[in-house]
């Protein structure tokens, strides 16, 4: 079902052409392949080594494609009351500021979106600073045409089509520079997505933001109905005391269903969330609405629980809901921010000021290498969906049939952290064939939701509890339907004997029919089997805030800012099953000069683009004895841990030291995932770090950087399922 290009016929010719060429460069530029080559290769610049244009939107592309509005820096916005005139002001400051980051790089820290006070009676005269980009929003019903240059553009909105036309009309008559103005029924016709793609539109953001975008407005939309002062009025009315309730009114369509601090911590594990959080002058956008305080990853359920204690006196002043001193906090500190930054205007020009400490370096590249996808394939979509459907508050639907990854006790052996994932994958993909919801049951050695929230399935869902198992991953045992089955497990999808990989389920005759049913086999013969990885660990998988948070421990402790490769060097003596037409075991360890020799190549290449490299090993002294040779690779310090090995092979581990050697484990992947370049070397934790990356993120095969021509080296394992399946070769000539 995959198309096969036989790199042995396709090698020559680029090494006759690589060796005619007497001024080269070594290195090798690979990408995985996510929907076609000649895809790939159009969001790449004409030399590689201008990685810098290797982003989610290129500058140079932008000012090719972008209409006349490529130099807003100032925006006003205001609307009548109950016509989502908070959203639009959301998307209007989320949009300014990716349109500053595109035209007017220099601008980014000072690009600030704020509130005016309708007491003063001033905020519609507001001034702008000359070369501060900014949006304002303000509470008055127009603004005062005497107080703005035509450059500066109105945004505002309207009950309905007419009313909405009529204003836009007016507006121009007067002189203003109008940008949309949206109405109550236009907005509820066209939904989130429309929106964004209308102000993405407008600010001249090309194709790639408006999927970074909608994703982020989707689920900020949603946090802001089920939270803060400004969420939904009937869920409110749930939340209220039984003296506060209005009886009468109907539920919320969701809010009462949800997990909100899963719901939040996903939100901030966004990537456009992120990228605001750390300009302190936009990060108050990310709140549910302005006027709440900072996410946490408990304010959501702080302030509700609040909201059922107080009752509705929390619609007046936050003191009342428990929630003041943090309020108040986030507040002052804000407008301390606020006030330096107008003081140092004063003093000097926006060009001059002083950068914040944003690590905008970072920032950069961060957002290069941001989990940003393409749409789900339609037949992950559609799985999700039946997912979704067969699961109710928290529980398998009754005669959902379902299949179960499973890790208990540690009785059977799940592998370490690469085997466990690449094992789930498999397993979302056999629960796709099959026609059932998958379920992960992997308490051992910590529970996986210590580590993994739900991204867009709820495979932690309570199920009933079934006997039945059929070891559906072993190569020699075929798997069915067993439509008389309702559910069962798989006890094992890694280790001896041999396990069906991912490109053999793939291709088995079971997912031949369910596409076929479809209508998507033709679209799916397109697809690589990184694709096919990528998007089961991203309909299955957000990381915990804990391991986010650690991750960043572990680079601050590491020593690395901006960016960096990230290399894994496997020191186990482990071996790892190939295909049965190759020798049936090969070793997955890296030697110490494959891995220096490809860094130093990748290095030579690219002198501006990577200043060092993070090094992850299940080995200490491999870490003191790479690092010793190149002062330029770091790593942190941490005790050897196998969350598989450590546990079932001694039960006396003090629980601390499992819980932290678990979370050290998951977040060196993280780490490795997050580098700017991975260099990938032949074991499941760096192919596991791989298919959390974006697809058009720099990555070498070890094998590749240390062999190019492919003569040499596992041909049974990188040939067949990465060389001609997965990657787009490319040589950088100069």
């Amino acid at each position: 079902m995959l198309r096969r290009k036989k790199i042995g016929y396709i090698l020559p010719t680029i090494l006759i052409a690589f060796c005619a060429s007497l001024q080269l460069r070594t290195m090798v530029q690979l990408l995985f392949r996510f929907d076609d080559e000649k895809d790939v290769l159009s969001h790449l610049p004409p030399n590689p080594s201008d990685i810098t244009n290797i982003t989610i939107f290129s500058r140079k592309k932008a000012t090719l494609e972008a209409s006349a509005h490529e130099s807003i820096l100032h925006v006003f916005q205001y609307g009548v009351p109950l016509t989502a005139s908070a959203t639009q002001f959301h998307m209007v400051c989320v949009s300014l500021f990716l349109h500053v980051r595109i035209y007017h790089s220099a601008l980014m820290n000072s690009t600030i979106c704020s509130l005016g006070r309708p007491a003063t009676g001033e905020e519609a005269k507001v001034k702008f600073h000359k070369d501060v980009p900014q949006a304002f929003k303000s509470h008055a019903h127009k603004p005062d045409p005497t107080h703005f240059e035509k450059s500066t553009v109105i945004f505002t909105t309207h009950f309905t089509k007419a009313e909405a036309a009529k204003q836009k009309a007016d507006l121009r008559n007067q002189g203003f520079n109008v940008g949309i103005v949206h109405d109550a029924d236009t907005m509820n016709e066209i939904g989130i997505s429309g929106m964004v793609k209308q102000y993405a539109d407008f600010f001249s953001l090309g194709h790639d933001y408006i999927d970074l975008m909608t994703e982020y407005f989707q689920q900020w939309h949603r946090l802001r109905e089920c939270c803060g002062m400004q969420m939904s009025t009937y869920f409110r009315n749930e939340l209220l005391p039984a003296s506060d309730k209005v009886n009468g009114t109907k539920p919320h369509d969701y809010c009462g269903s949800l997990d909100i601090n899963i719901l939040e911590a996903q939100f901030m594990n966004m990537v456009l969330y992120k990228l605001l959080n750390d300009y302190p002058f936009m990060k108050k956008i990310n709140r549910p609405s302005i006027v709440d305080g900072d996410l946490n990853g408990s304010y959501c359920s702080r302030y509700n629980d609040a909201v059922r204690k107080h009752g509705n006196t929390g619609n007046k002043d936050h003191e009342y809901l428990g929630l003041n001193s943090m309020y108040a906090e986030v507040e002052n500190n804000w407008k301390e921010r606020h006030e330096n930054f107008f003081d140092t205007l004063k003093k000097k020009s926006a060009h001059n000021l002083p950068r914040a400490d944003t690590h905008d370096e970072r920032l950069q590249w961060s957002i290069e290498n941001s989990p940003l996808q393409p749409p789900f394939s339609p037949w992950v979509q559609d799985y999700i969906s039946f997912h979704q459907s067969s699961i109710v508050d928290g529980n398998l639907s009754e005669n959902a049939q379902y299949i179960v990854y499973e890790c208990k006790n540690g009785k059977i052996s799940c592998g370490g952290a690469g085997d466990r994932m690449i094992g789930m994958i498999k397993m979302f993909y056999l629960a796709l064939c099959t026609r059932r919801v998958l379920i992960i049951d992997a308490p051992f050695p910590i529970p996986l939701t210590d580590v993994f929230i739900p991204a867009q399935i709820e495979w932690n869902a309570t199920f009933p509890v079934t006997l039945d198992y059929f070891d559906d991953m072993d190569y020699f045992i075929d798997f069915g339907l067993r439509e008389d089955i309702r559910g069962y497990r798989v006890p094992r999808t890694n280790d001896a004997p041999r396990k069906k990989s991912l490109d053999e389920i793939w291709e088995s005759s079971l997912m031949a029919d369910h596409l076929r049913k479809g209508g998507w086999s033709e679209e799916a013969k397109k697809v690589s089997v990184a694709n096919i990885a990528r998007e089961a660990y991203r309909a299955m998988f957000q990381f915990h805030r804990a391991v986010i948070s650690r991750a960043s421990d572990l680079k601050a402790a590491a020593g690395i800012s901006g960016p960096y490769v990230g290399m894994h060097m496997r020191k186990g003596d482990q071996n790892m099953g190939v295909s049965p037409a190759g020798p049936k075991f090969v070793k997955r360890e890296t030697h110490d000069d494959e891995m220096l020799h490809c860094y130093s190549q990748l290095m030579a290449s690219h002198p501006n683009e990577f200043k060092m490299a993070y090094l992850a090993s299940d080995d200490v002294l491999t870490k003191q004895r790479i690092a010793s040779k190149d002062s330029s690779i770091h790593f942190a310090q941490l005790n050897p841990f196998h969350i598989d090995k450590s546990t079932r092979e001694s039960r006396a581990v003090d629980p601390a030291t499992v819980y932290s050697g678990v979370l050290d484990t998951w977040a060196e992947m993280l780490v490795m995932a997050e580098s700017t370049c991975l260099i990938i070397s032949k074991s499941m934790f760096a192919f596991s770090s791989l298919h959390m990356r974006d697809p058009r993120a720099c990555a070498v095969p070890l094998n590749f950087c240390n062999d190019p021509d492919h003569r040499k080296g596992d041909k049974e394992y990188f040939g067949e399922n990465i060389a001609e399946r997965e990657f787009v070769l490319r040589w950088d000539k100069s």
